[in-house]
């Protein structure tokens, strides 16, 4: 369990800065490089942003099976929380598909002969466009918190009924859901705060398992008992 409350601590700040970094990078490098030179601007943009996604998110998928695979050692034999940790690695493998398909697609867009002109779009997800392409994105993104959905209602089977985790799996798993629907990267007030909210509850979550929450159906502790 000290393995997994290190990994947890360690995972609830890359899970909330991470992301966070990478788009305030996005800003400092679209004023930098696209206000003087559109063209030129938008190629050293990329470039620029290539390499500081594949340097951040190697950490943040690290950290992310890393804390799966302490999750899974400490609850063997749960039938609610080793299926949520199976459906996470899925969830965490679309995401790492999602960025390089984004990666590539980028690049392409952006070298090909007469420039692109569309939108290319930094957000917590990575770097992508916008276009008939998006739609690919759209598809993997609602893939992704349909499973989010799932994996914490699974979580939630294994909470005290009433308890905080319990409530704020709830939560996770309604704000997961108005996600999957209505795609919460819309630029809308509300759609924000609500993407705001759930990365927050999220840090919580896993904070609270690294101050040392422990889940029911663990393995273990039966047999000890």
């Amino acid at each position: 369990m000290e393995e997994l409350r290190k990994d947890a601590k360690t995972l609830a700040y890359a899970n909330l800065f991470i992301p966070l970094v990478f788009m305030v990078l996005g800003i400092i490098s679209l004023g930098s490089f696209v206000s003087n030179n559109m063209i030129d601007g938008i190629k050293y943009h990329v470039t620029f942003m290539v390499f500081a996604e594949l340097l951040l998110y190697i950490f943040y998928f690290f950290f992310w099976f890393k804390f799966l695979e302490s999750f899974r050692q400490s609850y063997q034999g749960s039938n609610t929380i080793i299926p949520a940790v199976n459906i996470a690695k899925v969830i965490m493998i679309l995401k790492i598909v999602f960025m390089f398909f984004g990666i590539i697609v980028t690049i392409v867009a952006v070298t090909k002969r007469g420039g692109w002109p569309g939108n290319i779009i930094t957000d917590e997800w990575g770097l992508y466009t916008e276009g008939t392409i998006k739609y690919i994105y759209i598809g993997l993104r609602v893939i992704v918190f349909a499973l989010t959905s799932i994996m914490y209602f699974l979580l939630s089977e294994s909470t005290e009924r009433k308890s905080e985790m319990w409530f704020i799996s709830l939560t996770l798993i309604a704000l997961a859901i108005v996600t999957c629907v209505t795609d919460i990267k819309s630029e809308a007030y509300g759609w924000l705060i609500l993407k705001y909210v759930y990365y927050i509850l999220e840090f919580v979550f896993l904070y609270r398992i690294a101050q040392g929450y422990e889940f029911k159906g663990c393995k273990k502790q039966e047999i000890t008992e």
